[in-house]
Formats: structure tokens, sequence, C-alpha cells
């Protein structure tokens, strides 16, 4: 059964969750995962994942971020920061968001909701740029927290971002939300649909001219299950937050914290020497795709210190946890165990 709980850190920070509880054996593995863009996990976009994980005997514990119902607001400083504050301002208040996930896990741990086998953090689109500065704060977290995560978290994956979330710069290829030929009014609704839609693209061709921008008409998209986006969505909860960090005014801090993340011995031995994959789907929006052959590229050319494993699903869009839960709940376990 999925409940609803709020998990408080020894910050004071609170965050509403899903958890889809223990189950029967003590060695079992939690997922913890951090939602994206304006579809908060308790909303009901993690739910039918939260299921498929109970039947296979994971734990599942979907987060609300930070901005999002029944989680800690931002303060009105923040706000400022977010708005017009310095570089320095914005890296600092970056990096302790960071933290605060970096929290979030312990607090997972001193409860017991993560179980001998162990965890691992999951991101999804926009989320992942909070997973870069969480996997970073391993280096500014107090001794006694690090080495409680460094004991617990055994695995952190990447899932179906933006290159924005991860400092990548992309091609201006066709996208609704820019589409002069569609009344301002309908540019916003028909975004969301085209985010929702599947797509045939030339993978083997890894070339930007073998992307494809428009819907496959043969297969339905997510959002034509009814009051999808309705029921599923809060787009206020995306101000000021992820509206600013995957921003141009942040990208430098995304983008040392994703260096941070991939590419640091010293960060990936002080979390344990955990597992890092990258996850995304085959039919997904194009820039997905587009940023998972950049990131590729960058670990191929900067030498990680571990292999990090790029697996694809397949037939998935962007809303693979949603549309195909077991599919997606198999790569991530293939990443975790």
């Amino acid at each position: 059964m999925i409940t609803e709980r709020t998990i408080t850190t020894q910050c004071g920070t609170k965050f509403r969750a899903i958890d889809n509880g223990a189950p029967a054996k003590s060695d079992y593995l939690t997922l913890v995962f951090l939602h994206g863009w304006g579809m908060p996990s308790a909303a009901g976009i993690a739910h039918r994942i939260a299921e498929a994980a109970h039947e296979k005997g994971v734990r599942f514990v979907g987060i609300n971020r930070r901005g999002y119902a029944g989680s800690t607001p931002y303060s009105q400083e923040e706000e400022r920061v977010f708005a017009e504050g310095s570089a320095d301002e914005r890296n600092i208040l970056y990096r302790h968001e960071g933290r605060h996930y970096a929290y979030l896990l312990d607090a997972l741990i001193k409860d017991h909701t993560i179980g001998k086998g162990g965890a691992a953090l999951i991101a999804w689109s926009a989320g992942n740029a909070y997973l870069s500065t969480t996997i970073d704060a391993i280096n500014d977290v107090p001794g006694e927290v690090r080495e409680r995560l460094s004991s617990a978290v055994n695995a952190f994956i990447y899932y179906d971002p933006p290159p924005e979330a991860l400092a990548i710069p992309r091609p201006q290829l066709y996208s609704p939300a820019t589409d002069e030929s569609i009344p301002p009014a309908d540019r916003w609704p028909t975004h969301l649909a085209w985010f929702a839609s599947y797509f045939n693209h030339d993978l083997a061709s890894r070339d930007e001219k073998g992307l494809g921008t428009r819907p496959d008409p043969s297969r339905t998209p997510t959002d034509k299950v009814e009051r999808f986006y309705e029921d599923l969505c809060e787009m206020s909860g995306a101000i000021p937050g992820d509206a600013n960090i995957i921003g141009p005014d942040f990208a430098p801090f995304v983008r040392a914290a994703r260096d941070s993340a991939f590419f640091s011995e010293k960060t990936w031995k002080a979390w344990g020497e955990p597992k890092i994959s990258y996850v995304w789907a085959g039919a997904t929006v194009w820039m997905m795709v587009y940023g998972a052959w950049a990131m590729e590229d960058l670990v191929k050319k900067n030498k990680p210190p571990t292999e990090i494993p790029f697996k694809v699903i397949e037939q998935g869009n962007h809303y693979s946890l949603f549309d195909h839960p077991r599919e997606t709940l198999e790569c991530f376990l293939s990443c975790a165990e």
C-alpha cells in the first residue's frame, strides 16, 4: 500500500513523500526518487512505479522537492537570490540545495526507511540538476553524516535529463513553446502535449539531423489518460526553483556540480565508490536524446573514476515511469543492484 508521509531532516527541512512500505525481507533495496519539473511525486506520477517496486520487494520513496506541495517552501531571501542574487549568492544557494537532499537521505537512514540493502538515489528530468549538487554535497556535510551516507547509498541514477539540467548547450530544434504559428495562449498546452508524446529518432546516427521533432501518430501519448496533467501537475511548484536552476544564471554552478558528480575521484570515494548510471528513453523528446549523446561524449572524453553505463528504455517516452513502469523499474534495478 502506498502511503504519504513527511520526512523532516536534522536541519528542520520537511519533504512530503510517498512510500510503498518496507518489504518482508530486511535486506531490501530502497529507491529514493526526485521528480521533474511540475510533476511532484506525491501527486501521482510515481505511483505506478512504486506499485511495481512493491511487487519486486523493493521499497520506493518518492519525494516532493522543495517548493512543491507539503515540502518546505523557499524563503523570501532564497526567492530574492533566485531572482536577482549575485553569482556568489546563487552558487551558495545551489550548493545548499544539495545539502538539503543529502540530509534527506541521512534522515531516511536514521529512521530505518533505508534497510540493509542500501539505497539508490534517482532523479528524473529537471530533478537531475538537484542530483548533481546532492552528490557534490558529500564534500560539505559533517563527518558522521558522510559516514552514514557512504555506507548506505550505493548508486545514483540520472534518468532522462534535459541538457539544461547538466549545463549542456543544445541546438535550437523544433519546440511548440517557440512555434510562432501556434497562438501564444495555446503554446504551453501544446508543449505539454508534445512532451507526453512518442518520437521516432535515428538513434544509431548520433546526429541531431536524426532526431525526430514531431510526434509519432501511431503511438498513444501519455496525456491521453483522463486528467493526466490536471491531476498530476503542480506547475506553480517549479517557481522559483526549477525555472532558475536549469536556466542560464545557474549553469556555471550546475556544470561544476555535474563535473564533481561524474568526474571527481574525491567525490566518488567520499560516497564509498557508488555506482553511477545514466538512463534515457528511446522515444523521448529530442532534447533528452541529444543530452544523453552529449553526456556520453563527455564521459568518454573525461574518463570518470568508475564506469558509467548509459542505458536506454527502448520503447519509453519521457513519462516511461508512468507508461512503462515495470520496464523502467527493471532498468533502475539493473543500475542499482
